[in-house]
């Protein structure tokens, strides 16, 4: 992910708003970290966070500022699992966060301590709350959908060595955007939209039935819903991008969606 100038793009401009975004998400407290261990690193990753509200990229100065204290935290199995169990709770402050939190995850995946591997632990996270989905999303539908976000991130930011995705991670990402589309909520589609534009090619490529699947989900809201006029368009965006093997659309086509109010 190296050599791509100052920063991550978040896939937007700052005067670009995103086609279906209902709201702004509530901004994110501060992070009070009690462990006096984790306070420099709680510190920079709220930097990071306040840095990528603010110019919509995740600074990449910061992201190896973060991951230079991680690094140095870390001497042996307890102290990485220390500092998985907390990015994994950072990334549950809001959906942005998520992403910033994959971000960092992507540099520290083959990092390992004594006989524990950061990934994998990271993996052992993810399959718990993914178990737990069902009661999460009932209980607490903005950290569900913040599960949702820090997983397809994951999905599309960690790495093996040779580059390839977590194979794995496919099938309850699947999950995940079919239970999204099942309950069809405006912030949940936006969701959606987010994830599947990042992650659908590679998804397509690894579960082609049950992207499949998903699209004839999309249609039939797009056909029987009645949704706000950025969202159908970015479902039919996707719908498009997916019909032309995710070609480009051209200007054209990007400026209509763009423009449209």
């Amino acid at each position: 992910m190296a050599g791509r100038g100052r920063g991550w793009s978040r896939g937007q401009k700052k005067d670009d708003t995103p086609v279906g975004q209902p709201l702004r998400q509530p901004a994110a407290k501060p992070t009070n970290c009690e462990d006096p261990d984790l306070a420099d690193i709680s510190s920079n990753l709220d930097k990071l966070r306040l840095s990528t509200e603010k110019d919509l990229i995740i600074d990449e100065g910061l992201v190896l500022t973060v991951i230079d204290g991680i690094k140095t935290l870390i001497k042996n199995e307890k102290s990485l699992s220390k500092v998985v169990a907390f990015l994994h709770h950072f990334s549950q402050k809001q959906r942005s966060t998520s992403e910033i939190i994959a971000v960092v995850c992507g540099h520290l995946s083959c990092f390992e301590a004594g006989d524990a591997k950061f990934r994998n632990l990271l993996l052992e996270k993810l399959q718990k709350d993914f178990q737990d989905y069902k009661s999460i999303q009932k209980e607490d539908p903005e950290k569900f959908l913040c599960n949702v976000t820090f997983l397809c991130e994951v999905f599309c930011n960690v790495r093996l060595k040779d580059g390839s995705p977590l194979k794995i991670l496919s099938v309850p990402v699947l999950e995940y955007l079919k239970e999204i589309l099942d309950y069809q909520t405006e912030t949940g589609l936006v969701v959606f939209i987010e994830q599947f534009k990042k992650n659908g090619p590679e998804l397509q490529e690894l579960a082609k039935d049950e992207v499949e699947s998903l699209l004839l989900k999309l249609r039939k809201i797009l056909i029987t819903k009645d949704l706000g006029t950025r969202c159908r368009a970015s479902l039919l965006e996707l719908l498009e991008m997916f019909l032309r093997d995710w070609k480009p659309l051209g200007a054209a086509v990007d400026n209509l969606y763009r423009n449209l109010s």
